[in-house]
């Protein structure tokens, strides 16, 4: 079964493209009679890339589908990577049977009525041979093709020139033959991805298709099937351009990005190695004035240089996406725990308690943390510096944990104003040299909620009032000698003054002493 995410490539490449039916099939690896039958359907109901692209997929199936149960075919399927391995074994060799042939032996075997279309026969067996499926042929138009390709060769720079260096990354326009070159000291994702987006910038615009080679920072699964990272990937639906890693082993692909190395290694690094350079970007402000001379000279065999060439080309790019793509600088996948969080850094972020026991992708970037669930954002946090508090939302916790952080300093001095001003004195105590945040402060004001329900219930209140005056003018502001305090409040009236009394003399001779040494 087709994957929903196919479809909707589907829909974008037939935005972006003047392909054929059986180009598009080719591309995605489904047949072109599919491929036409979608297309006829959504033409129909008027459906465009526009209206699901930012869709989730379980929104966006219910749009591209009618709903209807699936179609069993009455067809019997070939065993194509069979015939598929006996044709590769076979092929060139004289009194061998060709592709018709087994087709004709395959109707024969399982009849004419259960046998699928020779077109569809054909593209079944070329998905299952070994040959890759990208396919391009190079008919350069204006503001179609973009090539990327790093130059094999690097610059020491700095003082310790054998532990510096940078690295050369190239782009050329494939109508005008623009060149871009940038130096970089890496070669990892975020270099290919940012220099991309550099070149859109520089042509105020967006093209089709982006080639490269299968480089491993851009493509992720072995040959010949290559997968583009989840980066690349994201880059280029940011951008609506359609990444094109060339099959390995295939440098023609990738020729006009090839030249333009050549010419690298034999005008301008020659330049580069005679110079002395303390960063990168000396090396690219030197490379901006040797870059823009080649730019400027006439092609070879023509009388139109390259600049002369692209302004030709600059109405037929497609408009840029004015948000800058920001290339994550880490990325790792964690199942949420029971302590629904992340550590980045030393500091803590947290997660919906709700995907307890799911998978999360976790990306780092130089401002945000963004956390995403089954490909869609859950929350994004802004990333905060080491020493910083951690960030855990409320909205995030369980409803115990809630209420256990919704309790700081300014819950519990809310709460005695309102139920009874003389606990203020103690509340001010136990955060005195505590954050609002602090467990055994909330836990001491917890106790003292307690200790008052209890009064009320045992018909005390008066006396707990008495006790919390006479901790303030002793000066002990602690749930211990609270206690203490109501239990004296309790006596007779006489016994109280001068149980009082006589601690108020101990008190005043402890500091006397205190005072006199």
């Amino acid at each position: 079964m087709i994957k929903i995410d196919i479809w909707i490539e589907l829909l974008r490449l037939w935005l972006l493209t003047q392909w054929s039916y059986r180009k598009l099939g080719e591309y995605l690896g489904i047949s072109h009679q599919a491929v036409g039958r979608k297309i006829n359907a959504w033409t129909e109901k008027g459906i465009s890339y526009h209206d699901v692209k930012d869709l989730p997929l379980s929104d966006a199936t219910k749009i591209l589908f009618t709903g209807r149960p699936p179609h069993q075919s009455r067809f019997t399927l070939p065993q194509y990577e069979e015939v598929a391995n006996l044709i590769s074994s076979t092929k060139g060799r004289k009194g061998k049977p060709n592709i018709r042939f087994h087709y004709k032996a395959y109707v024969k075997d399982v009849g004419e009525a259960n046998a699928v279309a020779e077109s569809t026969y054909y593209a079944g067996i070329k998905a299952a041979s070994k040959n890759p499926k990208f396919a391009l042929t190079i008919i350069e138009n204006p503001g179609e093709r973009l090539y990327v390709d790093y130059a094999g060769i690097r610059l020491p720079i700095g003082p310790k020139k054998d532990k510096n260096y940078a690295y050369f990354i190239i782009g050329v326009l494939g109508y005008s033959k623009k060149i871009f070159i940038r130096a970089t000291t890496h070669q990892k994702q975020k270099d290919w991805l940012d220099f991309m987006q550099w070149i859109f910038i520089q042509i105020n615009g967006v093209v089709k298709f982006i080639i490269t080679d299968n480089a491993k920072p851009l493509v992720t699964t072995p040959k010949p099937h290559l997968k583009l990272t989840k980066g690349y990937e994201q880059f280029c639906k940011h951008q609506d351009a359609i990444a094109y890693p060339s099959p390995p082993a295939s440098p023609n692909y990738n020729y006009a990005a090839e030249i333009v190395v050549k010419i690298f290694n034999n005008e301008i690094y020659p330049y580069l190695i005679e110079m002395y350079f303390n960063s990168v970007e000396e090396v690219n402000d030197c490379l901006d004035w040797l870059v823009s001379t080649i730019n400027k000279r006439p092609l070879t065999g023509r009388a139109e240089s390259r600049d002369e060439l692209f302004e030709e080309e600059k109405s037929s790019f497609r408009e840029r996406n004015p948000i800058a793509f920001i290339v994550p600088t880490g990325q790792r996948t964690v199942t949420v725990g029971k302590h629904y969080r992340v550590k980045v850094d030393q500091i803590y972020y947290s997660i919906d308690h709700e995907l307890f026991g799911e998978k999360v992708q976790v990306y780092i970037y130089p401002e945000k943390i963004d956390i995403k669930h089954n490909g869609e954002l859950s929350y994004s946090h802004a990333r905060r510096k080491p020493g910083d508090e951690h960030a855990m939302l409320i909205e995030h916790m369980p409803p115990a944990h809630r209420v256990l952080r919704s309790e700081n300093k300014a819950h519990f001095l809310a709460w005695a104003k309102l139920t009874e001003p003389s606990l203020i004195p103690f509340v001010e105590a136990f955060y005195a040299h505590v954050s609002d945040g602090d467990f055994y402060a909330r836990e001491q004001c917890n106790k003292l909620k307690r200790l008052l329900e209890s009064s009320v219930v045992e018909g005390v209140s008066e006396e707990f009032v008495e006790g919390c005056l006479m901790c303030q003018t002793c000066n002990r502001l602690s749930i211990s000698s609270l206690e203490s305090m109501i239990e004296i409040a309790k006596l007779d009236d006489e016994e109280i003054q001068e149980s009082f009394a006589c601690y108020q003399q101990v008190q005043q001779g402890s500091q006397g002493e205190h005072h006199a040494h």
